[in-house]
């Protein structure tokens, strides 16, 4: 979140917000309900938050996935590619 100026969005998996970071591109967060070190909960509410601010915000919910397995991840990912495509489009069309 500190070099948003280098990136056109991002896409947090299991990450534990910093309720102090302004967001200003675009987030598809990944989360499981089934984490047990970073628990869903503040993330969802953050998100939350974030989108009533007026942030573009995408929080896709897994149902059972640990913290660990980050190779696990990768089908929610791919879910993923039409949300950057679409992110990108708009970028280029900003540029």
């Amino acid at each position: 979140g500190r070099h948003q100026d280098r990136f056109q969005a991002a896409i947090p998996i299991a990450g534990r917000p910093s309720k102090t970071q302004e967001w200003k591109i675009p987030l598809y967060v990944i989360h499981s309900k089934a984490d047990r070190v970073v628990p869903i909960g503040p993330t969802q509410t953050y998100c939350e938050d974030l989108k009533k601010a007026g942030n573009d915000v995408t929080f896709v919910t897994i149902e059972d996935l640990q913290h660990v397995p980050t190779h696990l991840y990768a089908a929610p990912l791919k879910k993923a590619v039409p949300w950057i495509k679409k992110v990108w489009a708009k970028a280029q069309k900003s540029d």
